[in-house]
This record gives C-alpha cells, sequence and structure tokens, in this order.
C-alpha cells in the first residue's frame, strides 16, 4: 500500500548518485512523495534515465 499525500513532497538534492541511492530511492518512493533533483552536469546520463523512471 503507498502513501502519498499530493500536498507534501520531500526533496532530495543530489550530487552524485550511485546504485544504491538509486534503490534508496525507490523503498523510500513506495512509502513518501519524493522527489529528486540534481545537477544534470555531475550525473552520468545513465542514471539521469533511471531518475526519470523514479518519476513515473
Amino acid at each position: 500500500m503507498k502513501h502519498r499525500d499530493s500536498k507534501y513532497k520531500k526533496v532530495i538534492w543530489v550530487e552524485k548518485l550511485s546504485i544504491l541511492h538509486i534503490l534508496f530511492f525507490i523503498i523510500e518512493n513506495l512509502y513518501c512523495n519524493i522527489e529528486i533533483r540534481y545537477d544534470e552536469h555531475q550525473i552520468s546520463r545513465f542514471m539521469q534515465k533511471i531518475l526519470r523512471l523514479l518519476k513515473k
């Protein structure tokens, strides 16, 4: 069961990203409404694609 409150969003700023971070965000996204923000110049294109998938 997902608990998401559309009024409140947890914003996470990321400078560098690893697979471990992605796993953490996937788990946290199950329970919270999170938004992940990042510097496009510091994160690889592959990781950007994964983050876009989390948005959906």
